[in-house]
């Protein structure tokens, strides 16, 4: 089974050092970095760069106290989509996108890869303040909250991550006879078998 690896760069970002390196002073400027991986059984981005809207107008997407500690260095032809069709890949052909986290500069090009799944995985230290954001993210992209007791056993849960990916399928169907937009409920089940599925429980369409 060959698996092939392609790096971009999409644009680059100056930011405080500080956001990097305790106590450090200044600035930094860092490139924004996305992953292509070609697998047999499709194309996977891992990370997707910064959200197109950035290249010209950047406040409106992350805020005006983002802007305060941003540049972007970000031209039209170095969005992820713009990326992947120079190397002859268009961006419908992505089937998957692997999150590292969600900060603007990891997720902002998910928009331009429509046919792509998204699935979150969260990681919470157990605490008196409930993760009610991360299960619910979670739990309608049919991913799985992890709640531990401390971050030592953070290498044990990202193993049980990638173990439960390995068991992932991609179920695809169409529907018949329902309305053409609105949240329709989804349920799969396993015919004559004693299993527990864990999907999505549905799909918002028309949006």
């Amino acid at each position: 089974m060959s698996l092939e690896l392609y790096a971009h760069t999409c644009g680059f970002l100056t930011i405080p050092r500080g956001f990097l390196l305790e106590a450090a002073e200044g600035w930094i400027t860092v490139p924004i970095p996305s992953y292509l991986i070609v697998h047999p059984a499709g194309k996977v981005l891992f990370d997707s760069g910064l959200n197109i809207r950035t290249q010209t107008d950047p406040e409106p997407y992350i805020g005006r106290v983002g802007s305060k500690y941003a540049t972007f260095h970000f031209r039209p032809g170095e969005e992820v989509a713009a990326r992947l069709t120079a190397m002859s890949v268009a961006p419908e052909e992505i089937t998957c996108i692997v999150n590292s986290h969600l900060h603007y500069d990891h997720c902002g090009g998910n928009v331009q890869l429509p046919n792509a799944d998204v699935v979150v995985y969260g990681i919470s230290v157990v605490s008196r303040l409930k993760p009610e954001f991360l299960r619910e993210m979670t739990t309608l992209t049919g991913g799985r909250l992890f709640e531990i007791e401390k971050t030592a056993n953070l290498a044990s849960t990202f193993l049980g991550i990638l173990d439960e990916f390995r068991q992932r399928y991609l179920v695809s169907y169409t529907p018949k006879g329902v309305a053409k937009d609105g949240w329709h409920k989804l349920e799969v089940r396993v015919k004559n078998r004693r299993a527990t599925v864990k999907a999505r429980p549905g799909y918002l369409a028309g949006s």
